[in-house]
């Protein structure tokens, strides 16, 4: 399945050149600014339990929270040190009880607590918060408070952010509604939506933009500041709430996906095999994950969709490029410490086909290893 490591390495390492080249000259308004480039050496982290290498991971400081598709159990919380995570706490339950839930979402609200946003059938039903430490939950106690008020609101996987202890900010919006964004008061039940697009020049049926802005998307905060990252372009900007209104900071990544509606006004295609982007960041700092290869080691091409990356885009949090960072090995996320000290990738193991977390120590800002 992953036997492009071996195959294709050497070749792929040999066009990695070019193709950071390009995509340098891609950052936003710096037009065809130039940025140091650095390649990083990582090492496995060694993990206690395979629950820490599943899907859709978040991290808090050193803690790292997972949510667990394929089992009973809903969440994993593990402590990063160094090479190795211990596993602190596996809780929540997959059910139709009144202590269950269906699909999650998860944000992190500052270093102590955790919100969880349940849904069933993509509709969203209730968010409840979960405090925490370093030595896991410090209340297993479930609270939900129910959502089921808010018209149609559906959320994807990381596109939300919590605003206070009774407000998120979400990627999603009833499709009658003139924007993208929605602030949810979930103690009140009631959701308040942000009357902003984006400007792509799309004239057709609004519910199709909608769709494509909202899906597959991550949304980040830091301090008074968001970060957006489409998930079928390479588009990206941060952001501030002023008054119930968005306000664009830094376009970091200008290129709108290329999408167009079909005959029915409702559905539309969207070209996907192009290289895409995933994100994370720190205290300051942006990192995007370029998406570029397949499963194979193809390029990004219509015939090859593109699943692994290697390059990581590096970016002050004003959305000026620093660096770019070429990892030794593809993988397709990645997460980074609030300190800027460790960057870590989730990745394909060659030999077990098993998802490995690898770690890569950061030069520090001053530019030193």
């Amino acid at each position: 399945m992953i036997g492009y490591i071996k195959k294709k390495w050497n070749c792929l390492v040999s066009g990695l050149i070019g193709i950071l080249c390009l995509s340098t000259a891609c950052n936003g308004g710096d037009g065809d600014k130039s940025v140091e480039s650095i390649s990083l050496k990582g090492s496995i982290v060694r993990t206690d339990t395979l629950y820490s290498r599943s899907f859709r991971p978040i991290l808090s400081g050193n803690i790292l929270f997972t949510t667990q598709p394929s089992s009973q159990d809903c969440m994993y919380m593990g402590r990063l040190e160094g090479d190795s995570l211990k596993t602190l706490d596996i809780f929540l339950r997959y059910g139709e009880g009144p202590d269950e839930f269906g699909y999650i979402e998860m944000a992190c609200d500052g270093d102590s607590a955790l919100v969880v946003l349940d849904s069933r059938g993509g509709r969203a039903l209730s968010v409840c918060r979960f405090n925490y430490g370093q030595e896991g939950l410090l209340d297993r106690g479930i609270r939900k408070y129910d959502l089921k008020s808010v018209d149609r609101l559906t959320v994807g996987a990381s596109a939300f952010v919590s605003l206070s202890d009774s407000t998120i900010l979400v990627n999603s919006t009833d499709y009658d509604s003139p924007g993208i964004f929605a602030v949810v008061d979930y103690k009140n039940g009631t959701a308040s939506v942000i009357p902003w697009m984006p400007d792509d020049g799309f004239t057709g049926d609004k519910r199709i933009s909608q769709s494509l802005y909202t899906e597959n998307t991550q949304l980040f905060r830091i301090g008074d500041r968001f970060l957006y990252v489409c998930g079928a372009g390479r588009y990206a900007f941060t952001f501030t709430l002023e008054d119930g209104m968005l306000k664009v900071d830094r376009t970091l990544l200008d290129k709108y996906p290329e999408y167009k509606g079909m005959d029915d006004d409702i559905n539309y295609l969207v070209k996907r095999n192009v290289p895409q982007l995933t994100a994370a960041v720190s205290d300051d700092r942006i990192y995007l994950l370029e998406i570029a290869f397949d499963q194979d080691g193809n390029p990004a091409s219509d015939s090859h969709t593109p699943m692994f990356g290697n390059i990581v885009h590096c970016y002050d949090f004003s959305g000026n490029p620093l660096t770019d960072y070429i990892l030794d090995r593809p993988g397709y996320s990645i997460l980074v410490d609030k300190e800027d000290n460790n960057m870590y990738l989730y990745s394909i193991n060659d030999e077990t086909l098993d998802m490995d977390i690898v770690r890569y120590p950061l030069p520090d800002k001053s530019g030193s290893k």
